[in-house]
């Protein structure tokens, strides 16, 4: 590359020397006389001559300062080869020195197990001839002590059989003994029959007269008898009718106690009312209320927050309770905030009091069963209340009741006829749960027990249905209140 720049530009060098060296001498020797145009065209070319041999000078001197460069690089570059392959070199005659101390190790830890291994097999083989060698001992032990037990078991069959000779020897003798002392007891036994006979004769004719005799006699007092139940019957039919009476005046006045009306024993939930305090114990709010009772005829919705009953504030259940009967004789004026505007209600708890003291027995709320009256078909328990007699008897929330006393039932009429004529005993029902029938006994306690108006509850082992169902008793009866004697764990939420 260097020789053939070199080269190239030397003619064009040579031709621009020589035109410049003409237009010299002419110069010098005619420098009087007027140019010709030959002579201003070699001086032209002279000048291009010199433009091209300096641009040739500026090429040359860039290519070189180009060749230093690449030289300089290109030594740096081997300079840096060659400290790399050192490294590598340096490295792989370390590695091999760390691979070879390695594989001695690795020998040397063979070696040694190796050598484990072989004193093992020694040791092993040392035990198994010391194991076979007692086993044999053990062998060659058992065949004696073997063949000594033959001889022995040998004479002691031989000694059973002379034994066995001799008792069956004295068995046959001991039969032929017992032959003749049964023929004697037979002959004994027949004399005896005989004799029995006889007296039993006697003694048959003696019980027949007996028999006649008592017959007369019992004849006798059955007619004494039958006399005096005749007098008897009358008398009890009289005691009867007084004690039926005395029970039925007993009932009238339990019934006339359990509806009594008291103010400091009633709750909301008892008139069909139920509310929940609200935060900070601000007030109170309507959280459900029975459609078809006096509270809803009243005007009461859910969801209203109950401000003043007659302009004194309501901040509590008792409180509201204390304050709408603090008068009853009067009709009460109950401002309520419903939908964020006040509305003014006008309440009469003459209303309230002849609801509760109106209230007839329920038999399904004194078990303690809530029916769902949404099947028509069947009858499906809603819910079982807490500590009552169908919770204790074992019904739970779904169960299909299909029968009672024996007796199927069509209607939810008949389990509460069924359930009302107990008179205090267990009701034997037969529910249907899961596909399958189970017996339970369920105990209903006396009449006189009251409910409240039905809230609407929900059953999670109920199928889906409406979102707020209405329970509520058949149209033949109607719903009771609860007592104030009836535990608050029995009542309705």
């Amino acid at each position: 590359m260097t020789r053939l720049f070199w080269n190239r530009p030397a003619g064009a060098v040579l031709a621009a020397v020589a035109a410049a060296f003409a237009w010299g001498a002419g110069g010098y020797t005619s420098a009087d006389e007027p140019k010709s145009p030959a002579k201003e065209e070699a001086a032209a070319k002279a000048d291009a001559a010199a433009d091209k041999l300096e641009a040739a000078r500026k090429a040359e001197q860039a290519a070189r300062d180009k060749v230093r460069t690449d030289v300089r690089d290109g030594r740096d570059t081997v300079r840096d080869d060659r400290k790399d392959i050192r490294d590598d070199r340096t490295k792989g005659r370390e590695e091999v020195r760390t691979d070879r101390k390695d594989i001695g190790t690795d020998r040397s830890k063979t070696r040694d197990a190796v050598s484990g291994d072989r004193k093992d097999v020694r040791d092993d083989r040392t035990t198994g001839r010391e194991t076979v060698r007692d086993d044999r001992k053990d062998i060659r032990t058992d065949r004696t002590e073997g063949r000594e037990a033959v001889r022995d078991d040998r004479k002691d069959i031989r000694d059973d059989r002379s034994n066995t000779r001799d008792k069956v020897g004295d068995d046959r003798k001991d039969v032929r003994n017992d032959r003749s002392d049964t023929r004697e007891t037979v002959r004994d036994d027949r004399k005896d029959i005989r004799t029995d006979r006889t007296e039993g004769r006697d003694a048959v004719r003696d019980d027949r007269k007996d028999v006649r005799d008592d017959r007369q006699g019992t004849r006798d007092e059955v007619r004494g008898d039958r006399k005096d139940v005749r007098g008897d019957r009358g008398d009890n039919r009289s005691t009867v009718r007084d004690d039926r009476e005395g029970v039925r005046d007993a009932r009238r006045d339990v019934r006339g106690a359990r509806r009594e009306f008291v103010v400091n024993r009633i709750r909301s939930g008892d008139l069909g009312l139920w509310l929940r305090q609200m935060a900070g114990n601000t007030g109170v709010q309507v959280s459900d209320v029975s459609a078809n009772s006096a509270m809803s005829s009243a005007g009461l919705r859910e969801g209203d927050q109950i401000v003043s009953i007659n302009g004194q504030p309501v901040t509590s259940e008792r409180q509201f309770v204390d304050t709408l009967f603090a008068d009853h004789e009067k009709a009460a004026t109950v401002i309520v905030t419903r939908g964020g505007k006040q509305t003014t209600l006008t309440m009469n708890p003459q209303d309230f009091v002849k609801e509760y003291e109106s209230a007839e027995s329920d038999p399904l709320i004194a078990a303690g069963i809530i029916v769902d009256d949404r099947n028509g078909d069947k009858i499906v328990v809603h819910k079982v209340l807490p500590q009552s007699s169908a919770y204790y008897s074992g019904l739970r929330s779904g169960d299909t009741i299909t029968s009672a006393r024996g007796q199927r039932l069509t209607a939810l009429v008949d389990l509460i006829k069924a359930l009302a004529n107990t008179n205090g005993t267990a009701t034997s029902v037969e529910v249907n749960r899961g596909n399958q029938t189970r017996q339970l006994d369920i105990e209903v306690p006396g009449a006189g027990v009251h409910t409240t108006l039905k809230p609407n509850t929900d059953s999670p082992n109920l199928p889906a249905a409406a979102k707020k169902p209405v329970l509520t008793p058949p149209g033949s009866t109607k719903p009771a209140l609860p007592p104030a004697t009836v535990p608050r764990t029995n009542q309705l939420p």
